[in-house]
């Protein structure tokens, strides 16, 4: 999967930028990819983190243009989908 990212760039909100993945991907069928979608935006890695204090965090390297993902791991899997597609919308 190929996402354009500067086509992603200065989009207001969330709405904004999922119909601009749609645009570039077509409008996906359930189950939603998630993680594809994040990587084709420049996310290295998905990786579970063991805290309390927060569900979630995009750790990037401006140096390599990507960033990885910390998910809270005792998170239901639908918070940590959600967060997911959060942070992967500001990479």
């Amino acid at each position: 999967m190929q996402i354009d990212r500067m086509a992603l760039a200065d989009l207001g909100n969330c709405v904004q930028i999922a119909k601009a993945v749609y645009k570039q991907i077509g409008e996906p069928k359930p189950p939603i990819l998630i993680h594809d979608i994040a990587m084709a935006v420049g996310v290295s890695a998905i990786q579970d983190l063991n805290v309390d204090e927060f569900e979630g965090a995009l750790v990037t390297d401006e140096l390599k243009n990507e960033g990885v993902i910390l998910i809270k791991t005792n998170s239901p899997l639908e918070r940590q989908r959600f967060t997911v597609g959060h942070e992967s919308a500001i990479s």
